[in-house]
């Protein structure tokens, strides 16, 4: 079986537009400067993060996060 590195979420260019200023649109809002939808994972857990990004290429997705979920590998509860 084949050991996975632990996913840890960096931002090494964050957008620096204001998030009250974006429009809401799903379940995040719509920059229009990077014209992308970015999605709320401020409120996800570990394991939230995990299984979002699991099958999906780095710079797929647009986040905000909270600092605490960057930089560190996530964790999910063993079963």
């Amino acid at each position: 079986m084949e050991k996975r590195n632990p996913l840890q979420i960096q931002i090494p260019e964050p957008c620096q537009q204001s998030w009250t200023e974006m429009k809401p649109a799903g379940n995040g809002r719509f920059c229009l400067s990077c014209s992308k939808t970015i999605v709320d994972f401020s409120t996800y857990t570990d394991e939230q993060l995990i299984g979002f990004f699991t099958d999906r290429k780095p710079g797929e997705v647009s986040g905000r996060f909270s600092n605490q979920q960057l930089g560190r590998p996530l964790t999910a509860a063993r079963r």
